[in-house]
């Protein structure tokens, strides 16, 4: 597949998804989170969104690149895991010693610097909208479980996602009631 007929799939898929939640985002972070997704479903994903890469160990990295360049790049990379992380694959993250707040701080520190290293408003917009950008990304994801309610509360436990939320009180679960266990 294309990546021009991926980036306009995607680019439904986040507008569906943002509308669905009445989630806000600027147009700019919006282009850029169908640029991580095409990403996503082009390369790799074992060579970038590894999840036995750690995010400690790649802002160690960051810190120690030498180049201007390289680490905004670095810095970059780890905002972009974080968010694919929690967003696309979260259930990899409850198997892990740390949770999702490792992920959003790691996250928002890392296009935090960018932003402050490179001065370019969109890693700030990024900082600003991160818990937006996740919703919008499992947003695209859940689509194609909307009516899988162990999954979607799978999900919601972990990240506490609107999008999740909303659509398992949609399918009739209550917030309210204590589950039995």
């Amino acid at each position: 597949m294309g990546k021009e007929i991926l980036r306009k799939f995607f680019t439904s898929k986040v507008n569906e998804s943002i509308e669905c939640q009445d989630v806000i985002l600027p147009n700019l972070v919006k282009i850029y989170l169908v640029a991580l997704l095409v990403e996503l479903a082009y390369l790799d994903r074992r060579s970038y969104y590894d999840p036995t890469v750690k995010l400690v160990d790649l802002y160690m990295m960051a810190s120690a690149a030498e180049g201007k360049h390289e680490r905004l790049e670095r810095y970059k990379r780890i905002g972009d895991t974080s968010i694919i992380r929690l967003g696309y694959f979260p259930e990899n993250i409850n198997r892990k010693n740390v949770g999702p707040a490792y992920y959003r701080d790691m996250g928002t520190s890392a296009y935090y610097t960018a932003f402050v290293n490179s001065e370019n408003s969109l890693y700030k917009e990024l900082v600003d909208s991160y818990d937006s950008c996740i919703d919008a990304i499992h947003g695209v994801k859940s689509m194609s479980i909307r009516n899988d309610i162990v999954e979607l509360h799978e999900f919601w436990n972990i990240t506490k996602s609107n999008f999740a939320k909303r659509r398992l009180s949609q399918l009739g679960f209550s917030f309210k009631e204590k589950l039995i266990t």
